[in-house]
């Protein structure tokens, strides 16, 4: 009987390669159970699409306050089951919204609103002229923690000024200064202003935006140093201001749902990159989501909607291409800078929509646009800061853990950039 000895080095390739697929798979499965448990558990977890907007017109002794959501956000509420959701609306509102110094007036009409959305407008009275407006407003923060409330307040002879609500903050002042009509001043003193008034609305929008953290924490688990760190915040910086300049000016309209669900897939895309790139199994797992995709397709044609099936096919096709392009971990590093320029593009476009649902002013259009853009970075760099720190610390105290760390962060975004994607497309959650 002869023996055939296998070398040491075969015996380690094979436990090495069983070793990377075990991984893979219980990554995959993972991936899956945390997927369909924020499916079922959808109103544990904060959305960060839920959002609403409101216009304040401020008079001599009255407000009014038109205030705009989306007919699913509604829906939320017990009392809107086979009910007028205007009628529900404007009854929940009498409770959420106050101004200080102000009665609410009970005639509560409801307003045109775009496809999709509800707006009904309440009036104050108030019993002095207003020199100072204190808004309070709770609405919808109970029900989704993760709401924005976008309010533009507006009266004759001034400048608007936009302010951003959420559960942080449910109180603003705004301070009506030359409520005699006359005006505030010169244009340069209106221009820097309005850029003041943007730029902390930049900040404040970018720091609550769960789904743009999200993604700048997808990016950054593969980087080691400084310069990468440089180089992947100049590619958003620069994809991002792209579409925000081109959609503010008008010069390209996108599509909001279909931005928002894009936004959730470049998460989950880059985190299954993560993954995949540093077990070195970039075309088995482009293979994968692209069937995966395809199979979406199939299903979205087989129901009627040829619009979103001719969509997954171009990302399946864009997604085993994008795998392929990283062959490993330090291939996707360095692929990284230009990735992320172009997902900018898609993220700018979803700043861009809430610039245009807040309302930017026309006669100063471009300060309003540069301050929001730069608030944006400003907010932008100090999350990447905080996340760095944070991960430069961690890493350096579980060194050893290093791996398993970035697997586990990768597949938690992964599971919630899937159920962005998957629920803003289908469920339009």
């Amino acid at each position: 009987m002869k023996f055939k000895f296998v070398k040491e080095s075969h015996v380690r390739s094979c436990l090495k390669f069983e070793k990377t697929i075990s991984r893979f798979f219980f990554l995959m499965w993972a991936t899956l159970f945390l997927a369909l448990l924020s499916v079922t558990s959808a109103n544990v977890y904060a959305d960060p699409q839920s959002k609403s907007y409101s216009v304040w017109d401020v008079d001599e002794s009255s407000v009014a306050a038109s205030f705009s959501i989306t007919a699913r956000e509604i829906t939320r509420l017990p009392e809107a089951f086979n009910a007028d959701l205007s009628a529900v609306l404007a009854q929940y509102l009498t409770k959420q919204l106050s101004v200080k110094g102000c009665e609410l007036d009970d005639d509560i009409k409801a307003l045109r609103a775009p496809s999709g959305y509800v707006r009904v407008e309440i009036q104050f009275n108030c019993t002095a002229p207003i020199t100072q407006l204190e808004i309070s407003n709770h609405a919808f923060f109970n029900l989704a923690p993760g709401h924005l409330h976008y309010a533009q307040v507006r009266w004759p002879g001034h400048d608007s000024e936009e302010r951003l609500f959420s559960r942080f903050k449910m109180i603003h002042q705004v301070s009506l200064s030359g409520t005699d009509g006359v005006g505030v001043g010169d244009s340069s003193n209106e221009d820097s202003n309005t850029f003041a008034a943007y730029v902390t609305f930049g900040v404040e929008h970018i720091l609550i935006g769960t789904d743009h953290i999200a993604f700048l924490l997808t990016l950054l688990l593969l980087i080691r140093s400084f310069k990468e760190v440089v180089f992947v915040v100049t590619g958003f910086t620069l994809g991002h201001s792209i579409t925000l300049c081109l959609s503010t000016l008008g010069l390209a309209t996108p599509n909001g749902a279909l931005v928002e669900s894009l936004i959730g897939f470049t998460i989950a895309l880059v985190a299954a990159e993560n993954i995949a790139a540093r077990i070195q199994r970039c075309s088995t797992v482009g293979w994968f989501a692209a069937v995966g995709l395809l199979s979406l397709a199939a299903m979205s044609l087989w129901f009627g909607q040829q619009g979103m099936a001719i969509s997954l096919v171009g990302l399946a096709i864009f997604t085993l291409c994008y795998f392929m392009l990283s062959s490993d971990e330090e291939h996707a590093r360095k692929m990284r800078p230009l990735i992320t320029a172009s997902f900018g593009l898609i993220h700018g476009f979803g700043f861009s929509s809430v610039l245009m649902e807040v309302g930017v002013p026309k006669d100063s259009l471009l300060s309003a646009l540069f301050g929001f853009n730069l608030g944006v970075e400003i907010g932008q760099i100090i999350i990447v800061a905080i996340l760095s720190l944070c991960g430069f610390v961690v890493f350096r105290l579980f060194s050893k853990q290093r791996y398993l760390m970035v697997d586990v962060m990768s597949t938690l975004l992964l599971a919630v950039g899937s159920y962005w994607f998957l629920g803003r497309a289908f469920l339009i959650i």
